[in-house]
């Protein structure tokens, strides 16, 4: 082969392998919110998306009234299953363990209720269609929670001053309840949690308590049978300051990880993060790590503004004043590896909406009330060593503009073996952030997946991990239409891109 036709045919060759590596273009899914259709949620289950839709069609019974959309990963609709609930029960809460999805309805004054669960679509059929539970609970149940395990409905009822969790049966039809009451003399109960312990069924609930000065916080679980196991209680306002949020996760039987964040007596704010080694009901151990004692926890101010803080700091210590730093902190769930754990937060300020703050259908609104809304300035992950001693801090930045101001917590948390990725975003720009075992953190920005469109007048959107390699950009997003006439159109979009 002469050899001007050699080098014909590398180039060609070498066209063809960059030609099938090469990224791969945006798969995009849209649907439009017409009239008479509302959007519920949007979740995530196994290789799918499935959005959820409420139709309204005057309680005309013989309509149905609950559409559900699978997406596959191709973002192209790949099944599509109507349901008719009855107009009677309403739509309270759901419950999304990553493979089950239900949803629970429920009639206030009869105590009657619905509960469907939607295919597993890894071990399931999607043709067998949605399935209903139905029975009947205590009449009067106030802003419920729910769990499902394989053999129990777990419904947590928050009324004021008679709080009680309610197991139900679902093979058998018939509960029982536990008392969650207050314990102390008019104590108060807030910060709820309900959630399963070490992928099993073991069901745990944590709050707290306040009476006065007095502050308690309660954990307590229910083995996998559904029978009552331990109750757990600590007095957790020791030197001064009170847990601000209480979180759980069991490492291995009997014992667990209390963690979440603390703050003075007299403010809602926090002052640091608590992580609590349990063993058998018993504490072991506490660590306790102020903001100002971490390092990167001031990086999202200016060179001058962090210059003018230590300045302060030390004259504080100089004169042995108190060094803490308050802010309001959204603490996430603990991650484990084989170094111990990883525990993220963020840290916002909540600040006043004027007329000029908000932005809806891309128009400024006026006289409206005031309200507030959290101003988001960085993330923070903590890494701690298997005995949960504190080790290393590491910082993520945040920009809260164009975030979903609704929403007062912007993260999204996923871990891949002992790598654990932050991903968080708004209007025009994902922050991405990733943190490898024995590492420092790294985080970067990304707007070259947004393309913005002159039609499009408004955008909220969030994103999630998912598909491998891939992210999930989902939201609601508001065109201007001129033809056939003016008018403005909601469309519900998920875009997939690909993760550099």
């Amino acid at each position: 082969m002469p050899l001007r036709q050699l080098i014909y045919f590398f180039c060609a060759a070498f066209l063809i392998c960059a030609g099938n590596t090469s990224f791969a273009q945006t798969a995009q899914f849209e649907y439009e919110i017409k009239k008479g259709t509302g959007f519920s949620e949007a979740h995530i289950m196994n290789s799918c998306a499935v959005l959820v839709l409420h139709l309204d069609y005057g309680h005309m019974d013989h309509e149905p009234n609950r559409r559900y959309l699978v997406v596959n990963e191709d973002m192209k609709i790949e099944h599509v299953l109507d349901h008719l609930i009855d107009f009677r029960k309403k739509y309270m809460t759901h419950y999304n363990s990553g493979k089950r999805f239900y949803e629970f309805f429920y009639d206030y004054r009869n105590g009657t209720f619905t509960l469907t669960h939607f295919p597993d679509l890894a071990t399931e059929s999607i043709y067998e269609g949605v399935t209903e539970y139905g029975g009947s609970l205590l009449n009067k149940i106030f802003d419920p929670q729910i769990l499902v395990t394989d053999q129990f409905l777990w419904v947590l009822d928050r009324m004021p001053g008679n709080q009680r969790m309610i197991r139900y049966d679902l093979e058998f039809r018939e509960f029982k309840t536990f008392d969650l009451s207050p314990r102390l003399k008019r104590g108060k109960l807030f910060d709820w949690h309900l959630d399963t312990l070490s992928n099993s069924n073991r069901v745990v609930c944590t709050r707290q308590e306040v009476a006065g000065k007095e502050i308690m916080s309660y954990v307590t679980t229910w083995d996998d049978n559904g029978v009552f196991d331990l109750d757990y209680k600590w007095p957790l306002s020791e030197t001064g300051t009170k847990p601000t949020s209480i979180q759980v996760k069991e490492v291995e039987e009997g014992e667990q990880i209390v963690y979440g964040a603390y703050g003075r007596l007299d403010t809602k704010k926090s002052i640091g993060i608590y992580v609590k080694h349990v063993q058998d009901g018993s504490i072991m151990s506490t660590k306790r790590v102020p903001f100002y004692q971490m390092k990167h926890f001031f990086d999202y101010l200016s060179p001058q503004e962090k210059e003018d803080h230590y300045r302060r700091m030390k004259r504080l210590q100089r004169h042995e004043k108190d060094l803490n730093v308050s802010a309001w902190v959204n603490v996430y769930p603990l991650n484990t590896s084989e170094q111990g754990y990883l525990l993220a937060f963020d840290s916002y300020e909540l600040v006043n909406a004027s007329g000029f703050d908000v932005i809806r259908n891309g128009s400024p609104v006026y006289g409206i009330p005031q309200e507030l809304y959290p101003r988001f300035s960085h993330a923070m992950v903590l890494r701690f060593d298997s005995n949960a001693v504190f080790k290393q801090d590491n910082f993520m930045p945040i920009t809260d503009e164009g975030l979903n101001i609704s929403d007062r917590k912007c993260l999204r948390q996923f871990q891949d073996g002992d790598t654990l990725h932050l991903l968080c975003s708004n209007s025009n720009m994902t922050y991405l952030a990733e943190l490898k075992p024995n590492a420092l953190m790294k985080y970067w920005t990304d707007t070259s997946m947004y393309v913005q469109e002159a039609s499009v007048v408004d955008r909220r959107q969030e994103v999630c991990f998912a598909f491998g390699d891939s992210i999930l950009v989902y939201g609601i997003k508001t065109k201007a239409v001129k033809e056939p006439r003016a008018r403005k159109v909601h469309i519900y979009f998920i875009e997939k891109r690909k993760l550099r």
